[in-house]
């Protein structure tokens, strides 16, 4: 062997003796030999620990991202120190060693940004269905990939000798004139994103913002538009949405309705005395309708109040009406069963002679 490459090193191509491009082909087969031997050496080992333990679902899509874009890596860092054994000098080695710093970038962002994207897709679909999803998860995964290419550009211009301080300066510059004319915009967005995440209303959700109230019909990146009870459509901004508190009647498990009567001052002790349970019979017979109270709360200016406070099951708003309608109608009816009169404002005036 050693007189082979000592005959070899006396013969020459383009500069570089026979015997540097030998051990240049020997490395490089020697290093995907390796390469291939040890991904083997790896495969076999997880799967006789798979038989153990069963890998997730996420656990093997990185390992073919592992085979898929970091493999190729290996074969060209292979590739490059068996190409550096040819003493290759000057511009030529300039270009060899920029080629794999580019290499090297390339798979190493393609690799980490592929893990991201894969993390954040499992997450993602964990995350429950709403009109926009598709649209949030496209602009995410966008913005991930520009984070990831826009910082390997600029990582490779610093390993070429690119002077970035300049680039990042004006980047920076540029980012805040952007970030000052789009503000609204982006408010708006991530917003939307909140919105979509945390979920305190959705379509068809009857809600109560401000002094509005009505029922969700769209949530979009930048409005909400909201059908009001009069039938009139409102539209909200997302950042107005989030910053303001808001009543979702929808997730309403009760209803807790509070209402009052009065009866005149010529009603007899007795009556007075009949009326709490008179009531409270009414509204305890109703299905779905508990009953908290009712008791005899003021003398008025010109009536004897009572208050009555109930709960409803649900929160339906024309249950809620139909219920409390017919708890009118049979107050009424017993009260004329009993002749108790309802009072209504009335003043009594004394002329004295």
């Amino acid at each position: 062997m050693n007189d082979i490459m000592l005959n070899l090193s006396q013969y020459y191509l383009f500069g570089i003796s026979l015997r540097d491009y030998a051990l240049t082909l020997s490395i490089i087969i020697i290093g995907i030999l390796i390469v291939n031997a040890t991904g083997k050496i790896v495969s076999i080992r997880l799967k006789s620990r798979s038989r153990k333990r069963k890998r997730t679902d996420i656990e093997n899509e990185i390992l073919i991202l592992v085979k898929k874009e970091m493999v190729p890596m290996l074969y060209a860092l292979t590739v490059y120190a068996g190409v550096m054994q040819l003493s290759i000098q000057g511009r030529a080695e300039k270009i060899i060693n920029i080629v794999m710093v580019l290499a090297a970038i390339f798979f190493s962002v393609k690799f980490m940004q592929s893990v991201v994207i894969l993390l954040f897709n499992h997450y993602w679909e964990s995350k429950p269905e709403g009109e926009g999803r598709k649209s949030i998860g496209v602009a995410v995964r966008s913005f991930i990939r520009i984070v990831f290419w826009t910082t390997a550009i600029l990582i490779f211009l610093d390993n070429i000798g690119v002077k970035i301080s300049g680039i990042i300066a004006g980047l920076g510059l540029g980012g805040i004139v952007i970030a000052f004319a789009a503000q609204a915009l982006l408010t708006d967005f991530f917003s939307y994103f909140s919105i979509f995440l945390d979920r305190p209303f959705e379509i068809g959700d009857f809600i109560m913002i401000d002094t509005h109230i009505g029922t969700i019909d769209h949530i979009g990146i930048k409005t909400t538009r909201m059908r009001s009870i009069s039938g009139e459509e409102l539209i909200f901004s997302n950042s107005d949405m989030t910053g303001s508190r808001i009543h979702n009647f929808k997730r309403m498990e009760r209803r807790r309705v509070a209402f009052t009567f009065g009866v005149t001052y010529d009603t007899k002790l007795k009556l007075m005395r009949k009326i709490p349970p008179m009531v409270g019979e009414i509204i305890s017979s109703i299905e779905s309708v508990e009953l908290d109270r009712v008791h005899f709360t003021e003398f008025g200016d010109s009536s004897l109040n009572f208050e009555v406070v109930y709960h409803i099951a649900g929160s339906d708003f024309t249950i809620y009406r139909d219920i409390q309608q017919k708890i009118n109608l049979d107050i009424m009816a017993a009260f004329e069963k009993n002749k108790i009169e309802f009072a209504f404002p009335s003043r009594t005036v004394y002329l004295k002679k």
